[in-house]
């Protein structure tokens, strides 16, 4: 692996990591009796463009090197299941998370006043800031389990 490709996938896990703390924040702030909306703009933001720049490097990575170098030594182990079950669902759910992150990045931004008027408009925002703070958990897991089953 090339020293641009070590930064580019080092890039890709600490951009996912912050987004989902950000995605985590947001979460926890909805969850405020009266939300503070510059903080939650300021971390939906970071959300959203860090979810967009892992999502980027990391297809990046998987172009350039996972499918020629890690994918082969993975189908070939006795964890080929990693890459079966893991890695295909981790890169379906993957495609999704910077639509959910935009989605909850544009309600805060555009449709705050609402939100808070509106207590089912904010348990919905709530679930879904929620739900994609979980599903990048589950995907940051599932990244550090297809690694751990390469060992070159």
């Amino acid at each position: 692996m090339s020293e641009l490709q070590k930064i580019n996938l080092i890039l890709h896990v600490l951009l996912g990591v912050l987004a989902v703390a950000a995605t985590y924040a947001v979460w926890i702030g909805l969850l405020r009796r009266e939300p503070a909306w510059s903080r939650l703009r300021w971390w939906s933001l970071v959300g959203f463009t860090t979810i967009v720049l892992s999502w980027l490097t990391g297809g990046h990575y998987y172009v350039t090197y996972y499918g020629a170098k890690v994918k082969p030594v993975i189908t070939a182990s006795a964890y080929a299941w990693a890459h079966t079950v893991m890695t295909e669902a981790k890169e379906h759910v993957f495609l999704f998370l910077p639509f959910l992150t935009l989605v909850i990045m544009l309600s805060v931004w555009l449709v705050s006043a609402q939100v808070t008027s509106s207590s089912g408009l904010k348990r919905s925002l709530v679930w879904l800031a929620g739900v994609t703070t979980v599903l990048g958990i589950i995907i940051t897991l599932s990244g550090v389990l297809i690694s751990g089953a390469v060992r070159k």
